[in-house]
C-alpha cells in the first residue's frame, strides 16, 4: 500500500467530522427530548379534567420515545461514520464501499449532501490515485 491520496484523507476527514456532529446531534436529541418530555408530563391537571392530563401525559411519553429512538440512530449512524472514516484513513477497501453506499444515499440531500456525495463518490470510485490506494490494500 502506498501513500494516501489526498482526496482519500479529504472524504476520511468528512467522515471523521461527519461522526463528531452526529454524536453531538444524537447525545442533544435524547437529553433535550427527554427534557421535553419530563416537561409536558409535569404539567399539572387543573380542576376536574384528569382525561386531559392523561393525554398530556401520554404526548410527553411519546415524544420522549420519539426523541429517544432517532437519538440512538444517529447514534449509530455516527459511530458508523466514525469507523468508516478512521478505516478509510487505514486503506480497507471495505469502509472505501461503505463510503460509496453513504455517498449515494447523501445525495438525495440536495444541495449540500449532493456535493458532498459527488465529491466521495469521485474520490473513492473515479479517481485513479483513489482506486490505486484501496486496491494495494488488503480487505
Amino acid at each position: 500500500m502506498g501513500e494516501r491520496p489526498t482526496g482519500v484523507t479529504i472524504v476520511a476527514a468528512l467522515y471523521l467530522i461527519e461522526g463528531v456532529f452526529g454524536l453531538l446531534g444524537a447525545l442533544a436529541i435524547i437529553l433535550l427530548g427527554g427534557a421535553v418530555a419530563t416537561m409536558i408530563t409535569g404539567i399539572p391537571a387543573t380542576g376536574s379534567n384528569q382525561a386531559a392530563a392523561a393525554n398530556v401525559a401520554a404526548a410527553g411519553g411519546f415524544i420522549g420515545m420519539i426523541a429517544g429512538v432517532l437519538g440512538i440512530i444517529m447514534l449509530v449512524l455516527a459511530i458508523l461514520a466514525l469507523v468508516v472514516g478512521w478505516f478509510l484513513l487505514k486503506g480497507k477497501n471495505w469502509a472505501r464501499w461503505v463510503a460509496i453506499i453513504f455517498a449515494v444515499l447523501s445525495l438525495l440531500g440536495f444541495p449540500i449532501g449532493t456535493i458532498i456525495g459527488i465529491v466521495v463518490i469521485y474520490f473513492l470510485l473515479v479517481d485513479k490515485a483513489g482506486k490505486a490506494y484501496f486496491e494495494g490494500a488488503k480487505a
